[in-house]
């Protein structure tokens, strides 16, 4: 979970340590335990039994689906994650809502395969291969086609009532991975981690969309905060979303994985500083969206400013003002010599005949 972490015994029960102040151990108390506590029935009752799976999430809360294929959680219920309302309060000015103990999550209508938790809300996989969701829906996690206040009764994900394998919640975004082997995303996307190819502001997904690429041929996904990745029958682990930390390992930004850039094709992508996750050559729009491939739109948009100079040190991140206006992402420099052909030279503070020729030599390289 965010600051702890819970562990299923062989006898069906669940022991949880670390931070407690929303009572995300279990234990019936808001103790912090550096050692594991048993999760209880009720308070000062006999420990929980019958649990066969553990989803601790990342808003501090922690759910277990039982040997009858119910879901039981307990924790932080502020944007009632835990699937029922409670009313007992905790946290450090004793105003938050909470549950020290399991509680039974309401109007789950199909026995439960599978459980997982997001940072503030919740889905299970059903015995019948669909999905459902609950608690906060504000970038439209919870799958049901609009974006709205928490919801504490289970929510069906809209198309996904039959055919899914394994699902896995992000932060705000939630996946689930196909018996087809595709992929499928929705919730908050300003990262572009629900992986439709769109990323930024107006983003969001309500309802579950494909992610690019991946049809067919997956076995696992996983989403983290703000990325998601998941692993291939081939063995190729592929990922996308956030890259502030380099967590989707492309470490130089151009959109493409590592496994993808450093592949047989050495002239990809191309960079200057490999810490600068906007410095490739797939050129911004003026939402600063880049669509992963390398055209005739992005050769247009840097010959649109031919000859403008400006600070070479301005501010990557802004999105690029009209042509022909200069802007640090449209400048580009030469190979530098003794580096990776991909390594080019810093902006030079003008839009020149080296910047259109770096494009035009990258014309055609795709990263999906």
């Amino acid at each position: 979970g965010f600051h702890h972490a819970c562990a299923l015994t062989a006898s069906g029960g669940v022991k949880c340590w670390g931070m407690n102040r929303y009572g995300e151990l279990g234990d019936g108390t808001t103790t912090f335990s550096d050692t594991p506590v048993d999760v209880l029935e009720e308070p000062d009752g006999a420990p929980l039994s019958g649990a066969v799976a553990i989803a601790a999430g990342g808003g501090n809360h922690t759910c277990v689906l039982t040997t009858v294929g119910s879901v039981k959680c307990w924790g932080l219920n502020e944007t009632v994650q835990l699937g029922s309302w409670t009313t007992e309060l905790c946290g450090a000015n004793g105003n938050m809502r909470c549950s020290t103990i399991p509680v039974d999550v309401m109007g789950l209508e199909n026995a439960v395969a599978a459980v997982a938790a997001g940072a503030t809300h919740t889905c299970v996989l059903t015995d019948t291969g669909g999905v459902t969701c609950w608690g906060n829906n504000s970038r439209g996690q919870l799958g049901n086609g609009v974006a709205s206040t928490s919801i504490f009764t289970p929510q069906d994900v809209l198309g996904l009532e039959t055919g899914v394998a394994a699902i896995s919640p992000g932060g705000m975004h939630t996946c689930a991975l196909l018996v087809t082997g595709g992929v499928k995303c929705w919730g908050f996307n300003f990262f572009g981690q629900v992986g439709d190819g769109t990323a930024g502001l107006g983003t969001d997904r309500p309802t579950p969309v494909d992610v690019l690429g991946l049809s067919s041929g997956v076995v696992v996904v996983s989403g983290g905060a703000y990325h998601t990745c998941a692993l291939t029958d081939a063995g190729a682990v592929t990922c996308w979303g956030g890259n502030d930390y380099g967590q989707t390992g492309d470490s130089d930004g151009d959109g493409c994985t590592d496994f993808a850039e450093h592949g047989s094709i050495a002239l990809l992508g191309g960079q200057r500083d490999h810490l600068d996750y906007w410095d490739f050559f797939d050129t911004p729009n003026a939402s600063n969206y880049r669509d992963r491939r390398i055209d005739v739109t992005d050769i247009a948009a840097v010959v649109a400013r031919f000859g403008a100079v400006g600070p070479a040190e301005g501010d990557p991140l802004s999105p690029p003002p009209p042509a022909p206006a200069y802007h640090t992402a449209f400048d580009r420099g030469g190979p530098v010599p003794g580096e990776n052909l991909w390594n080019l030279s810093p902006a030079d503070g003008s839009i020149n005949i080296i910047d259109i020729g770096a494009m035009i030599v990258q014309f055609g390289h795709t990263c999906a």
